[in-house]
């Protein structure tokens, strides 16, 4: 958390950002206050005064703490652009503050804040509804390039309208299981399982 805090920069309004970095294994460019680098620090921050309140500790950056998480900056959140055939692209959290999440990849590291950190709230409307757009939005139907980065064994075997299948590794669908749990949506859970045991595990190995 030091080291986090001391990457933090402090605008003149008080909130703090932080420099541009990379979201793991994003195809894009790096970007200015990652949603998976906020994530994380506000996690990191809130789960490091939990513990102190919790021990009793006498914590001398304590009040430096509480000001970087009280004053970040909001997670990045695009409305997304409308692409025929393929409903809005990008919609939901982004991957940093200037880069909209159009290209699915294994990792989910830019939906942290909702799972698996919960620090947006699926009991909150207007959070959920983000969490729902991002989760959407990772799945294939959002994905109208999937076949053009496609590493398996044959073009043939691509369906770009199956769930990120050609993008996605063994534990991408079990993730996914669990958001679509924590969601409340029991048969996309069941169905994302079901397609990686039934359909993709048949058609090629599965990194784990």
């Amino acid at each position: 958390m030091n080291k986090q805090v001391h990457l933090a920069i402090k605008a003149k309004d008080g909130r703090y950002s932080w420099p541009a970095m990379p979201s793991p294994e994003y195809p894009g460019p790096a970007g200015p206050s990652t949603n998976y680098q906020l994530a994380l620090t506000k996690w990191g921050l809130t789960t490091l005064l939990k513990v102190c309140d919790l021990l009793e500790c006498d914590e001398p950056r304590r009040p430096v703490f509480e000001d970087v998480l009280r004053n970040s900056v909001d997670f990045a959140v695009s409305k997304g652009q409308q692409v025929v055939g393929h409903g809005f692209l990008g919609k939901g959290l982004m991957v940093n503050a200037e880069l909209d999440f159009t290209t699915s990849h294994r990792h989910y590291s830019h939906m942290l804040a909702c799972w698996n950190t919960g620090l947006l709230s699926f009991d909150e409307p207007a959070e959920r509804q983000i969490c729902l757009d991002s989760l959407d939005n990772w799945h294939a139907g959002q994905n109208s390039g999937a076949c053009n980065n496609f590493s398996g064994t044959s073009f043939a075997d691509c369906d770009p309208e199956k769930d990120m299948t050609w993008e996605w590794d063994g534990f991408s669908y079990p993730a996914s299981s669990s958001y679509n749990t924590r969601a409340g949506r029991a048969a996309a859970a069941y169905g994302n399982i079901s397609l990686m045991v039934e359909t993709v595990w048949p058609k090629r190995q599965l990194n784990w």
